[in-house]
């Protein structure tokens, strides 16, 4: 099966609580899922379990992790109440545009604003004012592309 773009899935580490990007790329070998962090400074710890089933936890340590090449985009809190934000990383400074779509394609809120390069987060108060509901975020930043699925509660 091709996989024409990208399909992302996020979830949160159920040790650290971080949130996860899964990814599903197109690579030479067929397809292909990427997983990273959608953040810059990863705290982690070991869990380690002896042969007797005793278990004990390393202290917690941070790791810096490069930032993305190209352009990810993660929405919080999900579901959504009063307030939506946008975590924007990117590699180019430049201009973004934003449109929330409503379960049948109508545009309901379209929003530019310039992003630096590295981590932006947007805060999208308009984005509470449709009632509750499944909504797709389209998010266009230079020729990269982003989709993503929002619920409002």
């Amino acid at each position: 099966m091709p996989c024409h773009g990208r399909a992302q899935t996020w979830q949160r580490d159920p040790l650290l609580g971080r949130l996860l990007i899964h990814e599903l790329v197109q690579d030479p070998a067929g397809l292909l899922w990427v997983t990273r962090y959608a953040a810059e400074l990863v705290y982690y710890r070991l869990r380690q379990i002896d042969k007797d089933g005793t278990a004990s936890y390393s202290p917690v340590r941070t790791v810096q992790v490069p930032a993305t090449v190209g352009f990810a985009v993660q929405a919080y809190p999900q579901p959504f109440g009063p307030e939506l934000n946008l975590l924007l990383r990117t590699a180019e400074a430049g201009p973004v545009t934003i449109v929330l779509h409503d379960a049948v394609g109508r545009a309901l809120l379209t929003r530019s604003a310039t992003l630096v390069a590295g981590s932006n987060v947007l805060q999208l108060p308009e984005a509470a004012a449709p009632a509750s509901g499944v909504y797709v975020l389209s998010i266009s930043h230079h020729a990269s592309h982003r989709t993503l699925k929002i619920v409002r509660k």
